[in-house]
């Protein structure tokens, strides 16, 4: 198991407060099988996150995108056209990848201090940085237009993805399907 692979719960732990057949996301591997799981409801709002032993956990898939598509993503961002429910559109509804996907794509961004999560005021004329626990709050739904993702380094990204022969950044290149 690795960091961001998703996983299942095998079985129940009540000291921790885990359930058999919850789907989590590995956010750190703290070595000795032990690791810091997310737990995510259908709409990307966290409802557990701590450290969980390994014997309690399956690998379900690796968090990880084709090539192409992991491009077309951070280019999504990089044009300012990141909005959650555009995003949430165009890779669920059109491409087929599951929210948490992009929901921990977008997290490990925010962690490494790569990219921001904003949310816009009704009529878009301010706005604010999601942080903390409030991140944790957000709804990776169609529904969401109020939050968007963007680079906090805007002119370094675009220099990376918008050049004659782009490659994705260093940065994201472990969330590449193998």
């Amino acid at each position: 198991m690795k960091q961001y692979d998703v996983v299942r719960i095998i079985k129940n732990d009540n000291k921790v407060g885990i359930t058999e057949g919850q789907i989590g996301t590995i956010l750190e591997d703290f070595g000795d099988n032990h690791f810091e799981i997310e737990i995510s409801d259908e709409n990307g709002i966290t409802i557990f996150s701590g450290e969980v032993s390994g014997e309690f956990l399956e690998v379900v898939y690796r968090c990880s995108m084709r090539e192409k598509d992991l491009f077309e993503f951070l280019i999504f961002i990089a044009e300012e056209d990141a909005q959650i429910s555009t995003i949430v559109d165009f890779f669920t509804n059109q491409l087929g990848y599951e929210v948490n996907v992009l929901k921990n794509i977008v997290d490990y961004g925010v962690k490494m201090d790569i990219l921001k999560v904003i949310k816009n005021d009704e009529d878009n004329e301010n706005c604010m940085v999601v942080e903390g626990n409030e991140l944790n709050e957000i709804d990776w739904s169609i529904s969401n237009v109020i939050h968007e993702i963007w680079f906090k380094n805007f002119d370094y990204y675009r220099k990376k993805l918008f050049v004659s022969n782009p490659e994705i950044p260093k940065e994201f290149r472990g969330f590449i399907k193998e």
